[in-house]
């Protein structure tokens, strides 16, 4: 097995080549480091955990939007300290999230252990091509809002819902809902009504009620910037 230390050198170097030059950094603490690269708008990163039992996990490159993110920190959400994400130095939501990378990496990488430099080389070089061919663009894509929110329109057409593209569990309804009041949303309504039926199905969920009335309070305040018809689905190449 390689030790920790062998499959970070491996990693980092190829991944400082493509990220440094774009100004990310690279926060090497704790059990998950991260690259973090800090916009006006936006935050993007990456993490990993170096499994003691030698496997390594990786996210899809992330994308923390200010305007949706920062309601998300002023309401809060249930049974989670908020103290470590409202510093804003290591740790963001994601407002977004890309299916296609984790069931790719998955497949490919799971609580699998590179056994040698060489399957440790593949995998950096797999995640370099990811980025390269998927990762940018699905970020830059998907930090516009009304494109998210077209995004979120199709997946209802298809009969699914919001966490086809929206990070989080049940807090994706906050994000959507957020997104579809930012964009002028026509069908706002018809979504607060949709996550009031998914909201109030189970039991198990109303100890988030409270906090989503908080949130449908605060969307009354919340003004449109963007025009919701300027949005687009993208069909990025494959990784």
């Amino acid at each position: 097995m390689l030790s920790k230390k062998i499959r970070k050198q491996i990693l980092y170097g190829k991944l400082n080549e493509l990220l440094k030059p774009k100004g990310y950094k690279l926060i090497d603490t704790g059990l998950d480091p991260r690259y973090i690269l800090k916009l006006e708008h936006k935050i993007e990163f990456i993490f990993f955990n170096f499994k003691d039992a030698g496997s390594v996990s990786a996210s899809e490159l992330l994308v923390s939007i200010n305007e949706v993110e920062s309601i998300i920190l002023e309401i809060e959400l249930p049974n989670f300290d908020l103290t470590s994400y409202k510093g804003g130095k290591k740790y963001f939501f994601s407002t977004i999230k890309d299916i296609v990378f984790n069931n790719e990496f998955d497949k490919k990488f799971y609580l699998k252990a590179p056994e040698t430099e060489v399957e440790m080389e593949a995998m950096a070089t797999w995640l370099v091509n990811y980025l390269q061919t998927r990762g940018f663009a699905f970020a830059e894509h998907y930090s516009y809002l009304p494109n998210i929110l077209a995004k979120m329109d199709a997946l209802l057409d298809e009969g699914r819902f919001w966490n086809g593209i929206l990070a989080g569990t049940v807090d994706n309804a906050f994000r959507g809902l957020i997104i579809s009041k930012l964009c002028n949303d026509s069908n706002l309504e018809g979504k607060i009504k949709l996550c009031d039926k998914k909201l109030k199905a189970r039991e198990s969920l109303s100890i988030w009620l409270p906090y989503y009335e908080k949130l449908k309070d605060r969307l009354k305040s919340i003004e449109p910037k963007y025009d919701a018809s300027t949005g687009r689905v993208f069909e990025f190449d494959k990784i």
